[in-house]
């Protein structure tokens, strides 16, 4: 296995914006090493996977294709053929964005327009402190069931942010943990069944594009930590 062609590829995972011989498109990857076929189906292609087939790169165990004339928004899954002859409709555990529970579909999202952090003053800070040496008292918080907004309606990031830090400042704590905010189908697993533990994307729940909890947490200078979980790529992840 040639880690050279790995490491170029697996930059690539996801859905990106792309430009190939002057056509705008998206450039669709995903790793699949013991599939015998993927397709990308999605509303671009009326949900129809033979009319795009990836191509597979054995060296690295990934399947990739760019597609012309796929927008931003586009909505899509990746079609798995197996070795027993299944088919399977799952969804990129590198989409950028998707789709709010129950539903599924992952969402063309552009990812390449990063967010700029606006945190140098905490970052000196934390650099110059003796962490070994420094008290500390940790909130565990789930996001979804800590406070609900009229109509029992989730809060975004910034809502959340505007009312939990006061309170956990109020009451004495020197750090937050959040429990897992990466894509879930299933709420009640709090974020431990996860369908996108590979990239930026956070539950859509909340308002959840990648910005949307970016801001907040660069506005509002805490000290914080984030569950995150590997284990368990749930079959909601599927149609």
């Amino acid at each position: 296995m040639r880690t050279a062609n790995i490491t170029s590829f697996t930059t690539s995972l996801g859905a990106h914006l792309r430009h190939c011989a002057g056509v705008e498109g998206i450039g669709f990857a995903v790793w699949a090493p013991n599939a015998v076929a993927v397709n990308v189906v999605g509303d671009f292609n009326r949900w129809e996977g033979g009319g795009h087939p990836l191509r597979f790169h054995p060296d690295a165990g990934i399947w990739e294709l760019f597609v012309p004339a796929v927008s931003i928004g586009a909505h899509y899954q990746f079609e798995i053929h197996t070795h027993n002859g299944e088919r399977l409709l799952k969804s990129d555990p590198y989409a950028f964005f998707t789709q709010t529970a129950p539903a599924n579909d992952s969402v063309v999202y552009p990812i390449e327009a990063i967010y700029a952090w606006q945190d140098q003053e905490w970052m000196a800070q934390r650099c110059s402190t003796n962490v070994w040496r420094t008290p500390i008292s940790i909130y565990e918080v789930h996001l979804g069931s800590w406070l609900r907004g009229p109509g029992n309606r989730h809060l975004t990031y910034s809502e959340l942010a505007d009312r939990l830090i006061p309170y956990v400042k109020d009451m004495g704590f020197t750090h937050i943990e959040i429990l897992p905010i990466a894509e879930h189908p299933y709420e009640p697993s709090w974020g431990y069944q996860v369908s996108n533990f590979l990239c930026a994307n956070v539950t859509s729940r909340q308002a959840g594009r990648a910005d949307g909890v970016r801001r907040p947490l660069s506005r509002k200078r805490y000290r914080r930590m984030l569950d995150w979980v590997a284990g368990h790529f749930p079959k909601d992840a599927h149609a």
